[in-house]
């Protein structure tokens, strides 16, 4: 097949595509496919330079150039149908479209239409393909500044486990979908006119939207995604700086103070982001380590942003630059940053890292029930672990969903609150119907609520045997505070953490029944915390109503 049959023939596929992909295709060649085509009325317009421009954008479901090859516009919309159900925009004579294959969606995130904050760390997580099944890295740690200058493997030799010095990992490349459909079959294409395709149609917006869900239920795993909790799985942001291991239902995070700090509800302040970006960038842990990013909860941030406006003077727009405590604060194009030794330091809001999303409240409509938590009475006990002060006791309301292959259970809360005192931790011992739960979403009530209706999620524990019976035991420390924010540092340099996937983004087609049309989202990969040493993670940052 020749280049002009492949960009304007409603025949062709992915295969066709494949064999011009080795071809040295010039502009002068797409201009005289372009001169054709409105000869022969394939594209009516005006100019063949107007015909190379549209069909370099894609547009009027034609071909773009992507990378070293060709590839037909917009092929997730090319759909099979019967003989008579389409027409050739020049003849009207009926005819086949290509079947429809699977299609990396990777170039519609450019497009799609989400909030930027809601999906920050996917992002600006680098996209690295993975080539083998193992990666190899050498990062720097506060023991060891220079990986080759000591505790590192020799060759020939048996190596370190000094933290940091050299890892080798195992790539374990997890999958997220999103099952949608379109019950309209008609829409799958753009519908054919005698001057050309119509505007894409409901297949768009049903694919985008599944994508956006896609990418939503992926950043809130690369935030708080936990392997020993849900084995389908991968560690995120929390888990990995954070360290947080689980052990007879007690939760604890990492007690290195290079890694996490813990404000125990404290207000979070300006200074207390200085100290951490200082200290990263200190001689002690090495000088490349640079933070860049500042990411908390938009209530956390909102917090920050009274304390700046209040505190100098603006330009009547929410811009200006001035001082809150010893920091140096600039406001500028609705953003939030800090001055720093080595640059400025931008504070990001979003939302997914710690579980600010809209989670079920039932038990999932159709197919296999998830199952129905357990009644469960909370019980209080003095706990060495305990981080329970004096200003935190008094009543607590708990409630308790499952989550598992079949989605998440309805949730079950408390008959009555538990009081807590100082030093105490509280125990949930909770059980399931169906045996398919992986592990447990936890919420806790504001202190000396009347109910649990104001809830916030604490965090989540795996399915265990602690409990009496071989349930799972749940022990609620307050290691991870309700009404608080977590606050990630990240240093935005490429190589200190990535995305190792095995496929771009991705767009299956399922079996067809009857007038419906069912479709997969997926997405292969893995977040890989190349340097945590370089990261750091406040949690329980209080904020100001």
């Amino acid at each position: 097949m020749d280049l002009f049959n492949a960009l304007f023939s409603p025949h062709t596929v992915a295969s066709d595509f494949n064999r011009l992909a080795g071809q040295h295709i010039t502009i002068g060649d797409l201009e005289q496919v372009a001169a054709r085509a409105i000869e022969e009325g394939v594209y009516r317009t005006t100019s063949a330079s107007d015909a190379l421009a549209k069909g370099l954008r894609g547009e009027g479901g034609y071909t773009v150039m992507k990378g070293r090859g060709l590839s037909k516009a917009d092929e997730q919309f090319i759909g099979t149908q019967l003989q008579g159900q389409a027409f050739n925009s020049t003849t009207n004579a009926n005819s086949n479209l290509a079947p429809i294959v699977p299609q990396s969606m990777s170039g519609d995130l450019v497009d799609l239409t989400i909030d930027p904050d809601e999906v920050w760390l996917s992002k600006h997580l680098e996209k690295v393909p993975v080539y083998g099944l193992i990666h190899e890295r050498a990062v720097q740690t506060a023991t060891s500044n220079r990986p080759f200058k000591t505790n590192f493997i020799a060759e020939g030799g048996a190596g370190s486990n000094a933290a940091g010095s050299y890892a080798r990992r195992i790539v374990q490349i997890r999958f997220e979908a999103d099952r949608d459909e379109i019950s309209d079959v008609a829409m799958l294409v753009r519908a054919a006119t005698e001057t050309g395709f119509v505007n894409r149609g409901a297949m768009e917006v049903v694919r985008k939207a599944s994508m956006a869900r896609l990418l939503k239920g992926r950043e809130r795993n690369l935030w708080l995604g936990n392997n020993s909790c849900d084995p389908r799985s991968y560690d995120g942001f929390l888990t990995s700086i954070g360290e947080i291991t689980y052990s007879a239902g007690n939760l604890a995070v990492s007690s290195d103070s290079a890694r996490v700090t813990n404000l125990a509800g404290a207000q979070i302040t300006f200074d207390a982001i200085l100290s951490v970006c200082e200290t990263k960038y200190s001689p002690i842990v090495g000088r490349n380590s640079k933070i860049k990013h500042v990411v908390m909860l938009p209530r956390a941030h909102a917090s920050l942003m009274r304390q700046a406006v209040s505190s100098f003077r603006t330009n009547g727009t929410t811009e200006g630059t001035g001082y809150v405590g010893v920091t140096g604060v600039k406001l500028y194009s609705g953003k939030l940053a800090i001055m720093t030794s080595y640059g400025d330091v931008e504070i990001i809001s979003a939302p997914m890292v710690m579980g600010e999303y809209l989670r079920n409240s039932s038990a999932a409509a159709g197919g296999t029930d998830p199952g129905v938590i357990g009644a469960f009475t909370p019980t209080a006990a003095t706990n060495a672990l305990s981080l329970f002060t004096a200003a935190d006791a008094g009543d607590y309301w708990y409630r308790v969903t499952g989550v598992g292959a079949n989605g998440e259970t309805a949730p079950q809360t408390a008959a009555t609150a538990v009081t807590v005192a100082a030093g105490d931790s509280v125990t949930i011992e909770v059980g399931t119907t169906q045996t398919n739960i992986d592990y447990y979403v936890v919420e806790r009530s504001p202190k000396n609520a009347a109910n649990a209706n104001n809830s916030r999620i604490v965090f989540t524990w795996p399915k265990n045997t602690s409990g009496a019976g071989s349930i799972t035991r749940i022990v609620d420390s307050n290691i991870m505070q309700a009404n608080t924010s977590p606050v990630a540092f990240l240093t935005g340099k490429r190589g200190d953490y990535e995305f190792d996937q095995l496929l771009p983004l991705f767009f299956k087609p399922l079996a067809q029944t009857g007038t419906t049309f069912p479709f997969l989202m997926l997405d292969f990969g893995a977040p890989f915390w190349v340097a945590p040493e370089q990261q750091h993670l406040i949690i329980n940052a209080g904020y100001s109503a």
